[in-house]
C-alpha cells in the first residue's frame, strides 16, 4: 500500500483545475510561475485557512494542486495548441488560423509566405502612423540616426520577449500582436495625458531664449526671425513647412525660431513640443480606436482655450 501523500500526487488533475492552468498560461505565466501562483491561492483559500492538516492534504492532492510534471505536461499541451509544434507544417497551420482570427477581430493583418517562411504583421497603430513605405524627399524632423530603430529593438527584447527566446514563429506573432501593440497603446496614452514632461521642459527652455528675438512677417507663408545671439543675423521661417533655415531647424526640427513665431504671432506648428487639444484627441483615438470628449483635454483656464487651438 502506498502512503496517502504519494497516492494523492498520482491522482489525475480535475477538469476545472486543468482549465484554470490554461487560463494562467493565457495570461502569460510560465509553468513555474503558474505553479507558485496556484499554490499561493490554495494556501490563502477559505477552506484551508483554519486547519494546518487541511492545507497539507490540499497541497498534496494532485487533483487540486498538480505536480510539477503534470503542470509541465499541461503547458506543453497549451503551447502546442496555441503555437503549434516544432515542425514547420504545424507552425504554418496555427499561423493561418491565427491570421484569420486577428483579421476578424481587427487586431492585426498578417501576410504569410512559405519557402522561406516570412511573416508580415500590420497592427492598427503601425498601419495608421508608422507604415509609410518608399519614403522619398521627406524631412527627417531631426531624426537623422537610427536611434528609433535601436530603441524599438531594445523594447522588443526587454518588454515584449522579456529577454527570453520565443518558442517558435507563432509565439513571436502572438507577442507582437498582443504585448507589443499594448505597450505602444499605453505609451501613446501617457504622452497624450502629459505624463512625459521632457518635451514641455524643452519648449520652456526655448521660450526663455526668444525675448530678444525680432519677428517680422515677409508674406503669407514666410517670417524673418533675428538670431538670439546676434541681432544682425536673420533666419527665415516657413510656416507652411514648419521649418527654419537655421542649422538646428533646417531639417524640419522644432527650433527656437519657430518657437518665437508661435509665441509672438499665435501660429501653432505641427512639430511643436506642446500638444494641442486636437493633438491629444488624435493620439487617444490612435491608441483606443475611438473618439473621446475634448472637454477632458481642454485647459482649465478658460482664457487660454483660444490659444490652445490650431
Amino acid at each position: 500500500m502506498l502512503p496517502k501523500p504519494i497516492a494523492s500526487e498520482n491522482l489525475r488533475i480535475a477538469p476545472k483545475i486543468r482549465e484554470t492552468f490554461f487560463k494562467y498560461f493565457d495570461e502569460g505565466m510560465s509553468s513555474a510561475s503558474a505553479r507558485n501562483y496556484h499554490e499561493l491561492l490554495l494556501e490563502n483559500s477559505q477552506e484551508v485557512e483554519d486547519s494546518k492538516l487541511a492545507m497539507a492534504l490540499v497541497l498534496a492532492n494532485a487533483q487540486s494542486n498538480p505536480t510539477e510534471r503534470q503542470i509541465r505536461h499541461l503547458y506543453d499541451i497549451w503551447r502546442s495548441t496555441n503555437f503549434g509544434g516544432r515542425d514547420e507544417l504545424s507552425v504554418l497551420n496555427v499561423l493561418q488560423k491565427k491570421s484569420i482570427q486577428y483579421m476578424e477581430s481587427g487586431m492585426a493583418k498578417i501576410a504569410i509566405r512559405e519557402n522561406p517562411l516570412i511573416v508580415v504583421i500590420l497592427t492598427p497603430i503601425r498601419k495608421d502612423k508608422w507604415c509609410l513605405c518608399f519614403r522619398k524627399n521627406v524631412m527627417t524632423r531631426g531624426n537623422n540616426t537610427n536611434n528609433f530603430v535601436e530603441s524599438s529593438i531594445r523594447i522588443f527584447k526587454d518588454i515584449v520577449l522579456q529577454r527570453c527566446k520565443a518558442f517558435n514563429m507563432c509565439a513571436l506573432v502572438d507577442f507582437i500582436v498582443n504585448v507589443f501593440e499594448s505597450y505602444h497603446k499605453r505609451h501613446i496614452l501617457l504622452f497624450a495625458n502629459n505624463r512625459s514632461t521632457k518635451n514641455n521642459f524643452l519648449y520652456m527652455k526655448f521660450c526663455g531664449k526668444i525675448q530678444n528675438m525680432n519677428v517680422e512677417k515677409i508674406n503669407e507663408y514666410m517670417y524673418s526671425v533675428s538670431s538670439n545671439a546676434e541681432q544682425s543675423l536673420i533666419y527665415t521661417v516657413d510656416i507652411d513647412l514648419a521649418m527654419s533655415d537655421c542649422p538646428y531647424g533646417s531639417s524640419g526640427k522644432f527650433c527656437k525660431h519657430l518657437c518665437a513665431v508661435q509665441e509672438k504671432c499665435g501660429i501653432v506648428f505641427k512639430n511643436a513640443q506642446l500638444l494641442t487639444t486636437n493633438d491629444k484627441k488624435t493620439l487617444v483615438k490612435l491608441s483606443l480606436g475611438y473618439d473621446v470628449s475634448e472637454d477632458f483635454f481642454e485647459n482649465m483656464d478658460a482664457s487660454s482655450k483660444e490659444c490652445d487651438q490650431k
